[in-house]
């Protein structure tokens, strides 16, 4: 089975239980499902998308101006944390930082 069909299937389990107004227990003893299963399944489809894929995002990197004479380089992830680095830093270290992130 693909990955895709997993999904498939384990959306219809999640649906089949919604529908039958069983608990999610009887719904697990009825269909000879591992409750543990069900709740893994469950979990994983309710998490945004986005935290399952990897996605490069680019990063602009740009001089301080004479209003701002911040010597660091702050890079802002897509879910808003924001890392600040010195701006001496050396492209191969922030390259590095960078790769762990992934």
């Amino acid at each position: 089975m693909t990955p895709q069909q997993k999904r498939q299937y384990w959306q219809a389990q999640l649906q089949a239980q919604a529908d039958s107004g069983l608990s999610k227990a009887a719904f697990c003893q009825r269909q000879g499902i591992r409750p543990s299963t069900f709740y893994y399944w469950a979990t994983k489809l309710k998490a945004p998308e986005t935290f399952r894929y990897h996605t490069i995002h680019p990063v602009v990197v740009s001089e301080p101006g004479p209003h701002n004479q911040a010597h660091h380089l702050t890079l802002t992830l897509p879910n808003g944390c924001q890392l600040a680095f010195s701006a001496a830093l050396e492209p191969d270290t922030l390259q590095r930082l960078v790769a762990a992130l992934r």
